[in-house]
């Protein structure tokens, strides 16, 4: 009869359900936030990665997972030649558009070249410094895809300033012009969901701990949902204020001199919160409860109601402050956004991390690789 101790064990594996808990305060941020805005200021952006690795740690360390905080463990000398790195890129962009405007198309075509490149290296940077329980995460997402996602956002604005150069020896130009703007534009829009899809794919596709690694079962249609509610949305918007506006003017005997502005100001700032809130709210469910790996499974339940309610009141602090409530705006929506995700775990936690091998990529180590400190604020 054989043994029972190596019969195979059937018991569930043990389940945890925890809600990410954020405990940062305004008043400890801002702090923070006066300081870096302030030397960062007098140094002329050179204080920026700084500053940053000082906002990324106090943000990791306040944040709970299973009543564990994460750690930001980033080399803020790193990110500054990451940041040098990105000032001789963007200065070197900036004087190709001043000194030879007939050739911004060989900008985009040098950034299309290097931006996959920075923001695969910005992702591998974040994760590869970011830890929980002291393993480190990791990036996995490969180069050749990095490219393949992103480069075809360049083309449009390739082929736009190539336009002119193309037809500038046809008749009516000018005509061609517009028409070719407006085909070229109307296909980017057409395609741009498609294209924003896949971007979120390659990033959460390639999200590791330990042994696990995340994958998103992300469906394109749901963005062409989205970005088509979002373009009713505004029309709705508009069409109040056209009525609002026509109300003040005709029956109330309002100067349009006097309505314009005020109705343009109004319909931009719904415009920028109920649309911006909208979008932010269900891409964010989306995203999250729809990323998971082998035993680790996640979920956010953002309320809408409460994320535009908040973000209008944020908004009206900072103008009455005169910017100074920023920190505090900052705080409050990183809370509502962290405790909306919930993170369902199958299995022991400490497995995994006593599993991890010594000097392997989820171990907390010195991450040299990252020589350049490549941090886009992802």
């Amino acid at each position: 009869m054989q043994d029972p101790a190596l019969l195979p064990r059937t018991e569930p594996l043990p389940r945890i359900q925890s809600r990410i808990r954020f405990t940062g305060s305004g008043s400890e941020f801002f702090r923070i936030w006066s300081v870096n805005l302030l030397l960062t200021l007098l140094t002329l952006t050179l204080y920026w990665p700084f500053a940053r690795a000082r906002r990324l740690k106090y943000f990791h360390e306040h944040t709970e997972v299973h009543g564990d905080a994460l750690g930001f463990h980033g080399d803020p000398w790193k990110m500054f030649k990451g940041h040098l790195v990105l000032l001789v890129v963007g200065g070197a962009y900036a004087a190709c558009l001043y000194l030879m405007p007939s050739y911004e198309w060989l900008g985009l075509v040098l950034m299309a070249l290097v931006w996959p490149l920075l923001w695969r290296a910005s992702l591998g940077f974040r994760m590869r410094n970011s830890s929980w329980r002291g393993v480190r995460f990791d990036f996995e997402g490969a180069l050749s895809q990095a490219y393949m996602v992103f480069v075809p956002l360049f083309l449009p604005g390739i082929a736009l300033n190539l336009l002119p150069l193309w037809i500038q020896n046809e008749p009516d130009s000018v005509k061609l012009l517009g028409q070719w703007t407006l085909w070229i534009s109307g296909l980017f829009m057409l395609f741009f969901p498609w294209l924003l899809a896949k971007v979120y794919r390659f990033q959460h596709n390639g999200y590791r701990f330990a042994q696990e690694r995340t994958t998103l079962q992300l469906e394109t249609p749901m963005l062409y949902w989205l970005f088509l509610s979002l373009l009713l949305l505004f029309i709705v918007l508009a069409a109040v204020l056209m009525g609002v506006g026509f109300v003040m003017t005709k029956q109330l005997g309002w100067s349009p001199a006097t309505v314009v502005p005020v109705l343009g100001g109004v319909g931009y700032f719904l415009s920028f919160i109920v649309i911006y809130s909208l979008a932010v709210v269900k891409i964010q469910n989306r995203l999250w409860s729809h990323t998971a790996s082998a035993h680790v499974h996640l979920s956010s339940d953002l309320s809408f109601w409460r994320f535009v309610g908040w973000s209008a009141l944020n908004w009206l602090l900072i103008v009455l402050t005169l910017g100074l409530y920023w920190p505090f705006a900052v705080v409050r929506m990183a809370r509502l956004r962290l405790e909306a995700i919930t993170v369902n775990i199958e299995g022991d936690i400490g497995t995994w991390v006593s599993e991890v091998q010594p000097g392997s990529s989820g171990v907390l180590a010195d991450a040299s690789g990252d020589y350049f400190g490549m941090d886009l604020g992802l």
